[in-house]
């Protein structure tokens, strides 16, 4: 297994992201996406989400290794074949325990609901350090707009996108387990000259971060 070459350090940032192995679709039905977010939410908050209902041992598996303490998530974006993640860790194995106990549990959903083995997803996941204030700020755009580089929505309908943390930031989703506090509060010093809207939809692409290229090993 090739050496990780990302380091991850207390209270660090990172873009952190993965794809379906052969570039497969790991979301492959409406069902799906909630079955991701509810696994996210259940390590994160107190919550259970309705996809994880009926399936009673691997709740309280997540919620036995509940990491809402270690972990934030800042922002994210699910893409048929393909995942985005901005978190913020509070130790320097955060987000390795977090992200190994997700993705575990999403491929045991997959898997059992598809009736397959194996890995669902490309290695293990890929992560990229946050290292300034304004990369931070562009990367979420960048994760927001993915629905719209896909051509999956056209962006005068980006807030309809429901599998994206975009409407938790715009106030039409319940925004608990999404930490865009942060975020949110650098355009509230504008004077509404400048929003979070406008900032993702109608800014310069100019000054968007180049997209992450997935390894290949």
């Amino acid at each position: 297994m090739p050496t990780r070459k990302t380091s991850f350090y207390e209270n660090g940032f990172y873009h952190v992201y993965n794809r379906g192995v052969e570039k497969r679709d790991i979301f492959l039905d409406e069902k799906d996406y909630p079955a991701f977010t509810g696994i996210l939410k259940t390590y994160l908050s107190e919550e259970v989400e309705n996809a994880l209902q009926g399936r009673a041992l691997q709740a309280k598996r997540i919620r036995k290794h509940k990491l809402g303490e270690e972990v934030s998530l800042v922002a994210y974006c699910l893409m048929p074949n393909h995942f985005h993640l901005l978190l913020q860790q509070r130790f320097s194995t955060s987000i390795t325990n977090f992200m190994r106990r997700v993705l575990t549990a999403y491929s045991m959903y997959f898997n059992e609901r598809y009736d397959r083995v194996g890995s669902l997803f490309q290695g293990r996941f890929q992560a990229k350090e946050v290292t300034t204030d304004d990369y931070l700020l562009h990367l979420t755009r960048y994760i927001h707009r993915n629905p719209v580089e896909a051509k999956i929505v056209k962006i005068q309908n980006l807030e309809k996108f429901k599998w994206s943390s975009y409407p938790n930031f715009l106030g039409a989703a319940e925004s608990g387990w999404v930490k865009s506090k942060a975020i949110l509060d650098y355009f509230s010093v504008l004077g509404g000259t400048k929003d979070y809207r406008n900032f993702v939809e109608f800014e310069s692409e100019e000054i968007l971060p180049a997209p992450l290229l997935f390894d290949q090993n």
